[in-house]
């Protein structure tokens, strides 16, 4: 079976609207990370958080850090995994991991879920790194998409 990632631009960048997130498309989750180092990718973190709830909170005031976040489903559900990736310009970009087929009305889905205007159905690679380059990327690739709110089949 093959898989797709789809992701869509949040309408803003809060933990109210991660768990939102979380809660309707992968209520049966488990973290893929032990503990949350931040800034992320620090050799000596300023703060190692222990769960995803206090890494939200520290990236939802603190909006200019990057930081990405991924969960695997514990249920055998339609969406294998689930990610969230704060932007360095205030921006948040959730994703989710589904069986390839349907991928248009899991693109409406997600979006009409976190108020997203910008989205796009990938393949095994991370989104780009800013609201910009995401809304470029969107305008640009010929898969099925999401533009101003409108769905084009790829």
């Amino acid at each position: 079976m093959d898989l797709v990632e789809i992701y869509v631009l949040c309408k803003g960048r809060s933990q109210v609207l991660v768990l939102t997130f979380l809660e309707h498309f992968l209520p049966n989750r488990e973290e893929v990370a032990e503990d949350y180092p931040y800034p992320e990718y620090a050799d000596i973190p300023k703060h190692v958080y222990d769960d995803h709830k206090e890494i939200i909170g520290a990236l939802e005031k603190d909006i200019n850090k990057s930081y990405s976040l991924y969960w695997n489903d514990t249920s055998d559900g339609d969406i294998r995994s689930a990610m969230i990736f704060f932007t360095e310009d205030a921006g948040m970009i959730a994703g989710i991991t589904v069986a390839a087929g349907e991928e248009g009305a899991w693109l409406k889905k997600l979006s009409d879920c976190l108020g997203g205007r910008y989205g796009y159905v990938g393949f095994d690679a991370p989104p780009p790194e800013t609201k910009a380059e995401f809304i470029d990327f969107c305008k640009s690739t010929d898969q099925t998409r999401l533009i101003d709110g409108k769905l084009l089949s790829g």
